[in-house]
């Protein structure tokens, strides 16, 4: 028997073979061209390195380019595929580009080298990361002097568990910098792949054929490449424990979906905006207030041993809130920086800052109520609302924006369906790698003024963004659908319409979307599950609720007008 996929299968190997070449090449050369063995005991930057040349500039673009089109093309290429029929090309491409990004010197920032002088306070000195600054030490500890004059004045801005995951590379360093530095590239990588294989289970349960994809839209993304394996952040540590709280919410382990979100806080505090929802759809799917109590208290528990555990032995609590509010008074390339520019160039009698932080946060706070509203209607799944409330954060309220910030939405949209978000996120972070050709080659060649060098940076991260998320709001598909969730975003798994039991999503036969195991999703007909959604409860693994009958799995006898639950 032939097997008919066979040569289907043979031209998408080809062709990811192809778009591996893409990305491995400029991988390879800016890992020889900007290495980082023989650099590592000096500050510099990409342009320092290159010299501000114009052919590093040309092939800096040029390997963006091949970057960004070997990767759109991996993805395009692996829409439909298994990750079993991809397995050499994909595990072999990953290696290279791993490896090569992580022999790259640190170019575009130096927070490799700030994370290490922050860890060599605590385990040199015993001192708090987040309320001694490395310039106390400045005269008799050359170590510090990583940091630089310009950073040896500021605490760490990072959560309390940032410190603890932190301690190990300097640790058994031995006051030697390069062991630190690979040290902390190995903990990012190591956590990317952990990521990855997330990404790839999380969406191969709902959808089979994107989860290679969905894989690679993590792992072989340019700026989580650039950012987070050759610049080192612990961005790509950040959304670890997020990625592990969304997979235990579609395990159906509740209990520790809060308290790995709280972990997440505590390394940087921005995840604390993904809390609401979590906390929306973990009622939902707990219809008694005994189960929502008995779930409180397990997690509350277990949030409060990980803060006791990560503040421990300091507790200073007042040294993380003014670390928290000196980093919310920085304005730098951002669309918030770009007013603040404005209104200081026109001499505008109010305070510009106050009110440009005053009115993002309202945008922000309606854009989350909004976000809120529609996860409670349940026409958002958790993986979306939380990509569109980071999204929206960085867009409108991130005032000191960073190009690495973004790396916290490629690691979310991997667990959207293909499309717009995609295509959002892509764009994004190709113009923001883009902005470093502005930032140090033509800041260097051209005599700005600061207003208009600023104002420039900005537009080329941003405004690409902007108009791919104003198209997507006037033609994408935020119409109604023929499914009753038309802001759910997973189709089913086997046709039909999409329907809700007991608070899970599933296709019109009853098969279960969001549960690893039916459990949680009751009994499979439509007509038993209006009568358990007017009861506030519904059947667990197998058993009867109270007062209700579960009838015989028969798909035919399953009411087709019965589509979700009264009151959504």
């Amino acid at each position: 028997m032939i097997d008919a996929t066979a040569p289907r299968t043979q031209r998408s190997r080809g062709t990811l073979w192809i778009s591996g070449v893409l990305l491995s090449i400029p991988a390879i050369y800016f890992a020889g061209r900007y290495p980082l063995l023989g650099n590592a005991d000096r500050l510099a930057d990409l342009g320092k390195l290159a010299g501000y040349g114009v052919p590093e500039l040309v092939l800096y673009l040029a390997g963006l380019a091949a970057l960004t089109v070997g990767y759109v093309l991996a993805i395009r290429t692996l829409r439909g595929r298994r990750f079993r029929e991809v397995r050499l090309p994909v595990l072999a491409i990953s290696a290279v580009l791993l490896i090569a990004f992580a022999t790259l010197y640190p170019v575009n920032a130096i927070d490799l080298f700030i994370y290490a002088v922050r860890s060599h306070l605590l385990t040199s000195y015993g001192s708090n990361p987040n309320a001694v600054e490395p310039q106390w030490f400045w005269e008799y500890d050359p170590y510090v002097r990583f940091a630089s004059r310009e950073w040896a004045d500021n605490v760490s801005p990072y959560g309390p568990l940032w410190n603890l995951i932190a301690s190990p590379a300097t640790l058994f360093d031995g006051d030697r910098i390069l062991v630190a530095l690979l040290i902390f590239k190995a903990l990012v990588i190591v956590s990317a792949l952990i990521v990855a294989w997330f990404i790839h289970d999380i969406v191969g349960h709902d959808r089979p054929g994107d989860a290679a994809a969905a894989t690679v839209a993590w792992l072989w993304n340019p700026l989580l490449l650039w950012e987070g394996i050759g610049n080192g952040h612990n961005d790509v540590i950040v959304m670890l424990p997020v990625l592990v709280a969304i997979w235990c919410w579609r395990r159906a382990h509740d209990r520790w979906v809060l308290p790995l979100l709280v972990a997440s806080v505590l390394i940087k505090y921005v995840t604390a905006l993904l809390l609401p929802f979590a906390l929306v759809m973990l009622w939902h799917r707990h219809p008694t207030w005994r189960e929502r109590l008995r779930l409180a208290a397990l997690s509350v528990g277990s949030s409060l041993l990980i803060v006791y555990l990560t503040l421990y032995p300091y507790f200073d609590l007042d040294a993380l809130r003014e670390s928290f509010a000196a980093q919310r008074g920085l304005f730098l390339t951002s669309p918030g920086a770009a007013i603040v520019s404005i209104g200081n160039r026109l001499d505008w009698t109010i305070d510009v800052a106050f009110w440009t932080r005053r009115v993002g946060d309202i945008v922000l706070g309606l854009i989350t109520l909004v976000l809120v509203a529609l996860a409670w209607r349940r026409r958002l799944r958790l993986e979306r609302a939380l990509f569109e409330v980071m999204f929206a954060f960085l867009l409108v309220a991130s005032w000191n924006f960073r190009p690495w910030y973004l790396i916290w939405l490629v690691a979310l949209v991997a667990l959207v369906p293909l499309g717009w978000p995609q295509r959002r996120v892509t764009v994004w972070t190709v113009s923001a790698l883009l902005s470093y050709a502005h930032y140090i080659w033509i800041r260097e060649w051209w005599p700005w003024d600061r207003f208009s060098f600023s104002l420039t940076g900005i537009a080329i991260t941003f405004v690409p963004v902007v108009i791919v998320t104003g198209t997507e709001l006037l033609t994408g598909p935020w119409r109604t659908a023929a499914s009753p969730h038309p802001g759910a975003d997973a189709p089913p798994l086997s046709g039909g319409t999409r329907v809700e039991v007991g608070g899970e999503d599933r296709n019109a036969d009853g098969a279960c979307l969001n549960s690893h195991r039916d459990r949680l999703c009751g009994p499979p007909r439509c007509g038993a599950a209006h009568r358990l959604c007017r009861r506030g409860r519904w059947c667990r693994s197998g058993a009867r609720s109270p007062g209700v009958r579960s009838p015989a799995p028969s798909a035919r006898s399953a009411p087709p007008a019965a589509r979700s639950c009264p009151g959504g």
